[in-house]
């Protein structure tokens, strides 16, 4: 029997590659053909997307920004800043 299987990727996320239930590197074709003689474990591999949030404050002086780092899809990012003496954040 022939089976095609296929990933859809997403905002979320990418397909990579297919493997067997041993993990073993079978294909990285999307969508995949093959053919089923016998019971088969086929795996999609995914990786979620992220995105690196970098902060500053300018003058760079003026505070401390905290929450800088990597957010994956669907995260929240809490970001604040800490004024330093003499300085006010305005939004």
């Amino acid at each position: 029997m022939i089976i095609e299987a296929i990933i859809l990727d997403t905002n979320c996320s990418r397909f990579v590659n297919w493997t067997d239930g041993s993990g073993r590197f079978i294909s990285s074709d999307n969508p995949f053909e093959f053919e089923v003689l016998s019971d088969t474990v086929l795996i999609a591999n995914i990786v979620t997307s992220s995105h690196f949030l970098r902060l500053s404050a300018f003058p760079p002086q003026a505070g401390i920004p905290v929450g800088q780092g990597e957010y994956f899809c669907g995260d929240n990012a809490n970001i604040s800043v800490s004024a330093n003496n003499c300085w006010r954040f305005i939004c």
